[in-house]
C-alpha cells in the first residue's frame, strides 16, 4: 500500500509539472502575439500619420487651377488607359524618366513647391525627406476612380484623401471650393457626386498603371461598328421576285490630295459589301401584330473595322438587288486630314474637315431603301439611347428611310 501511494504521487507530481510548463508557454506565446499586435497597430498608425501628412500638401496642389487641370489630363479624363500615377513619377526629376508626365511641367513643378514649402527649418526639411522616401519605397499614388468628365460642371470640386488601411468603406476627405477646403466624409456614395483623388500605397488598392497593367504595349484604341439586327417591311416588288436579296454599302472618303491650296477627296464603296437574303415572310412579320418577333434578321458582320476620328461622316445605302435591273443613288461623306503649306517662310499643318457626295449606278430596280450620310459623333452617342423605336440586345435601334430598322453595335479596342 505504501508503493502504490508514493507511485500515485508520483504520477499526480508530473501532471502538475506538464500543466505549469505548458502554463508557461501559452503565457508567453500570449504575450508574444500581444507585442506583434500592438507593434503592427503601431507601423498602421506610422503609415496613416505619412499618408495624412501628404494628403494635407496635396490639397495646396490641387487647389491650383492649372496644376489640378493638367493633373486631370493623366489620370482624370475619361479618354485616358491609366487611372492612377505614383509619387515617384511625381517628385521625378529626370525628364527622360518622366513617361506620361512629361506634358505636366506645372503641374510637377507645383508639387515640388509644396513639398519644398514644409520643408523651411532643418528639423521639417528631416521630416519631409522621410515622407518623400516612404512615398516611393512604398510605391505611393495618387488614383482617380471617376473621371471629371462624369460629373456636371457644378460638382466637379476635386476632393483629396487617402486610404484608411483598417476598412475599404470610408474616410475624412477634403473637398476643395472656391470659398475655401470643406471637410468631408467620402465614401461611394459621395464619389458619385464629387470628383475624389485618393493617396494609397499600392499594395493596399488596384489600379491600372501604365506599365504594370494590360496597358503596357497598347498603342491604340480602334472604334468597331457592326451591323446587328435587321428589319425591313418594303416587300421590294411583287411575290413572283420571292425573297429579298439585300445589299448594304458603306461609302467614306479618300484622300486624293493634301495640296493646302486645293485639297481633295473623293468617294469610294467599301472595302466590303454587305449582302444577306431577306425572306418575304420577314417582310410580313413586321404587318402582323403577333409575328413581330419574326421580322428580325441577324446580319452580325462587321461594317468598318475601325470608325476613327477622321471619318467624321460615311455614307450609308441600302437597297434591293435586281440583276439586269439599274438605279442610282447619290451619298454624302466627310473626311477631315491635315493638309501642309508654307506661309511668310514657316511651315504649318492644318487640319479640316470636307464634305463631298457620291453618285452611283446600282442592280436594282427602284428599290433604294435609304441613301445619306451618317455622322460618326451622333452614331456613337446614341447608340445605346432609346431614340423612339426601343432597343434590342441593348443597342438602339436606328430607323433608315421609312422601312428599314437596325441596330449597329458600336465598341472600341485596343492594338
Amino acid at each position: 500500500m505504501k508503493f502504490n501511494s508514493i507511485q500515485f504521487n508520483s504520477i499526480q507530481f508530473n501532471k502538475i509539472i506538464f500543466i505549469g510548463i505548458t502554463s508557461f508557454f501559452f503565457i508567453i506565446s500570449c504575450t508574444k502575439t500581444t507585442e506583434i499586435a500592438s507593434s503592427n497597430d503601431e507601423l498602421i498608425q506610422q503609415k496613416l500619420e505619412k499618408l495624412e501628412k501628404t494628403t494635407q500638401i496635396m490639397n495646396t496642389v490641387l487647389a491650383d487651377k492649372q496644376a489640378c487641370k493638367e493633373l486631370v489630363s493623366v489620370i482624370g479624363a475619361i479618354e485616358n488607359s491609366r487611372n492612377a500615377v505614383t509619387f515617384s513619377e511625381l517628385l521625378q526629376t529626370d525628364e527622360s524618366q518622366l513617361k506620361a508626365l512629361q506634358s505636366t511641367p506645372y503641374l510637377r513643378n507645383v508639387v515640388h513647391q509644396a513639398f519644398s514649402a514644409k520643408s523651411q527649418l532643418k528639423s521639417e526639411k528631416e521630416q519631409i525627406d522621410t515622407l518623400i522616401s516612404f512615398l516611393t519605397r512604398e510605391d505611393v499614388l495618387l488614383y482617380c476612380p471617376y473621371p471629371m468628365d462624369f460629373y456636371p460642371t457644378d460638382k466637379q470640386y476635386p476632393t483629396i484623401t487617402y486610404h484608411p488601411i483598417t476598412n475599404t468603406e470610408t474616410n475624412i476627405g477634403y473637398r476643395i471650393e472656391p470659398q475655401g477646403i470643406v471637410e468631408c466624409i467620402v465614401d461611394e456614395a459621395y464619389a458619385e457626386e464629387y470628383p475624389v483623388f485618393i493617396i494609397s500605397p499600392q499594395s493596399e488598392i488596384t489600379v491600372l498603371l501604365e506599365g504594370r497593367e494590360n496597358t503596357k504595349n497598347l498603342k491604340a484604341t480602334g472604334h468597331e461598328s457592326k451591323l446587328g439586327w435587321f428589319s425591313c417591311s418594303n416587300f421590294c416588288g411583287g411575290i413572283f421576285e420571292g425573297d429579298l436579296e439585300m445589299k448594304i454599302l458603306r461609302i467614306q472618303g479618300t484622300v486624293v490630295s493634301t495640296d493646302a491650296t486645293n485639297p481633295q477627296i473623293r468617294g469610294v464603296i467599301g472595302p466590303n459589301t454587305i449582302s444577306f437574303t431577306y425572306a418575304r415572310s420577314r417582310v410580313r412579320g413586321t404587318k402582323e401584330k403577333n409575328q413581330w418577333e419574326h421580322q428580325w434578321y441577324p446580319i452580325r458582320t462587321v461594317w468598318d473595322t475601325d470608325w476613327s476620328l477622321d471619318k467624321k461622316g460615311q455614307g450609308l445605302v441600302i437597297y434591293e438587288y435586281d440583276k439586269k435591273k439599274e438605279t442610282t443613288f447619290t451619298v454624302g461623306y466627310t473626311l477631315e486630314f491635315g493638309t501642309e503649306g508654307t506661309k511668310n517662310g514657316i511651315k504649318y499643318t492644318t487640319k479640316q474637315a470636307i464634305s463631298q457626295t457620291m453618285t452611283q449606278k446600282i442592280e436594282s430596280d427602284n428599290d433604294l431603301l435609304y441613301s445619306n450620310e451618317i455622322a460618326r459623333g451622333w452614331y456613337i452617342s446614341k447608340n445605346k439611347i432609346d431614340q423612339g423605336n426601343g432597343l434590342r440586345d441593348g443597342f438602339s435601334l436606328y430607323k433608315f428611310g421609312g422601312d428599314v430598322f437596325m441596330t449597329m453595335p458600336y465598341s472600341t479596342y485596343t492594338y
